[in-house]
């Protein structure tokens, strides 16, 4: 007897839909200088961008950026929830949990996402 695959879609661990964009930010970790990077995605619930650096599991940074159109600033922290590294690129993908966020950044956040995603 052969078995039916099951093709409901996986169940996704996000808290909150994220976008794929290229902004750039500045992060801070608690022991050394603000660094410079990439992001690789957005959500309400954090980001993910390339470092330089390997920066340790729990480790918190301040993380501050400027969302286009308008260029609205934000500074939050946030606490470094995985690590990968990217050995062609000689860097690290960082995701990174906001843990400090108003709800009106989170809103702001949101709101650049869901327009990301209806076009």
């Amino acid at each position: 007897m052969i078995a039916a695959l099951d093709t409901r879609p996986l169940r996704n661990r996000r808290a909150y839909e994220r976008v794929r964009c290229a902004i750039p930010l500045h992060y801070a970790g608690e022991m050394g200088p603000p660094q410079d990077a990439l992001m690789k995605d957005l959500s309400a619930g954090g980001v993910c961008f390339r470092a330089m650096d390997f920066l340790p599991i729990d480790s918190w940074l301040k993380i501050d950026f400027a969302l286009p159109p308008l260029h609205e600033a934000f500074s939050m922290v946030g606490k470094v929830v995985w690590v990968r590294e990217v050995p062609h690129l000689n860097r690290h993908e960082v995701g990174v949990q906001f843990v400090e966020i108003s709800d009106q950044e989170k809103r702001h956040i949101q709101k650049y996402v869901d327009d990301r995603l209806l076009h």
